[in-house]
């Protein structure tokens, strides 16, 4: 039994966490580094041109738990040397369950950019991205791991009101335009269309088991919706879903014009913008909104509902058995009424507002900070992330952060971009941990519950232009030097 407990607490820290919601703050003043303008669409990159290799100029993951690091799970007693995690005997279950909240939540995103390019023409600067992006967001309760842990006694009540699950996918198509009026102020703007791949959103529910010593009653009020491509969900006459059929595939398609229309049959819009100026040579200051948009889901879209109460008197188990619990739930599955409609619905980005400003103490090197806004489902989110940019040369640039807010006290950032004639590369990282717990010979991160990093290679051209500024401005306060 103690084994599967585990099992399940570390299936959920780590699968959901590693299988995808932040940005990393540290790209933002990385002008050397291309996507910098994925945060604000005002920055010029610093060579006339550049084309990002095919899947491989951008890629992006960051994943975040809320109430469990990895030194919750698994630490080394400081006296004996043995591994202990929260079910030992020597382990506090009670500090253990204290981590939990009434709802957590484990979520993250990918993304990867298809093809990225973009030119200087004058005072102008053009990009265009086609991005393939997926998040996922799973939230829970907490009385749902104290059941886990505790088990139940009579007459008790488990509100599970809180579980939720979100997965979307989908393509972004993004044209950037920003223009520099003078030396002082720039300003940019991305529009982008997007078109939904998959998606299945749980946005409410209200979920309770009532134990007892002689039955166990589960009342469910719960809505989803689910648009995969090319797959339908059975209904009959009544609306009821046939649940031994499940998902089908949607045998009418034959032609390349049928799933051309399953690849834009959703259809949606976004739109980046942002500013940068400069009131004295020194000092520059930033603003930036990414991620307005939305996507309106038309495609084998279904509404689920699950709406019934079930009384049962168990689910037999034993103690070498690990697979109870999905017993128990096919057994509530296979007694509640699952109903489902064909409606169309509607899911919105994560917009996020950064306000950023950094003072250029002498040519190369440059201090800031990074206010980043997240309205995301998780609640309003802030982070405050300090910056420090140093530029040794036109061909190497090393980007350090430390987030106070929202971050970890102990984790920094870390940017390094590197250009090796017309080959280009990077890598930014946030929530870098500088503590490591030693368990059986294994380092794991202390502490540490977010995690995001951005890597990619591009080819650039023309990146000089700066060359005669600075023979003719010693002093000159430049971007890339």
């Amino acid at each position: 039994m103690i084994f599967s407990r585990i099992n399940i607490l570390v299936i959920l820290f780590l699968t959901l966490c590693m299988n995808l919601s932040a940005q990393v703050n540290t790209l933002y003043y990385m002008t050397g580094v291309p996507q910098s303008y994925y945060l604000n669409p005002a920055t010029q990159p610093g060579c006339n041109f550049f084309l990002g290799v095919p899947v491989a100029s951008s890629v992006y993951f960051s994943g975040y738990n809320s109430s469990l690091s990895l030194d919750d799970l698994f630490w080394t007693d400081a006296e004996t040397g043995q591994l202990i995690h929260p079910f030992h005997p020597s382990a506090d279950i009670d500090k253990f369950l204290e981590n939990f909240e009434n709802e957590n939540y484990v979520s993250g995103n990918f993304a990867f950019n298809l093809i990225s390019f973009g030119f200087r023409v004058k005072e102008m600067y053009f990009t265009l991205d086609v991005t393939s992006r997926a998040k996922e967001r799973f939230s829970y309760p907490g009385d749902l791991v104290s059941l886990i842990v505790r088990g139940n006694t009579n007459g008790e009540t488990f509100d599970f009101s809180a579980i939720g699950f979100e997965l979307i996918e989908h393509v972004e198509y993004g044209l950037g335009i920003s223009r520099k009026f003078s030396d002082q102020l720039s300003v940019g703007i991305r529009p982008k269309i997007l078109t939904g791949i998959a998606a299945i959103t749980w946005p409410e529910s209200d979920i309770s088991l009532y134990t007892s010593v002689r039955e166990w009653t589960i009342n469910s009020n719960l809505n989803m919706n689910v648009s995969l491509p090319g797959y339908t969900i059975l209904t009959d006459e009544d609306g009821v879903i046939d649940l031994e059929s499940g998902l089908v595939f949607d045998s009418t398609l034959n032609s390349v014009n049928d799933y051309k229309k399953i690849a834009t049959g959703n259809p949606g819009l976004g739109i980046d913008c942002g500013v940068h100026y400069r009131p004295i040579d020194q000092l520059e200051i930033s603003a930036s909104v990414v991620d307005l948009g939305y996507i309106k889901w038309k495609n084998y879209a279904h509404r689920v509902s699950l709406n019934d109460s079930y009384s049962f008197e168990g689910v037999e188990f034993s103690v070498r058995d690990t697979s109870f619990l999905d017993n128990m739930i096919d057994t509530i599955l296979s007694n509640l009424e699952l109903t489902g409609t064909n409606e169309s619905f509607r899911t919105t980005l994560e917009p996020k507002i950064f306000v950023a400003g950094r003072y250029f103490i002498v040519p190369g090197f440059d201090v800031g900070q990074v206010s980043r806004f997240n309205f995301s489902k998780e609640g309003f989110q802030y982070n405050l992330t300090l910056l420090a940019n140093w530029r040794p040369s036109p061909l190497v640039s090393l980007s350090g952060s430390y987030s106070p807010i929202g971050g970890s006290a102990k984790s920094f950032g870390l940017g390094l971009s590197v250009r090796l004639g017309p080959f280009h590369m990077y890598f930014v990282s946030d929530y870098l941990t500088t503590t490591y717990n030693l368990v059986e010979a294994v380092p794991l991160p202390n502490d540490i519950r977010r995690y995001t990093f951005r890597y990619g290679l591009n080819l650039v051209f023309g990146c000089n232009e700066n060359k005669k500024l600075r023979r003719d401005k010693p002093m000159y306060y430049s971007d890339e030097y």
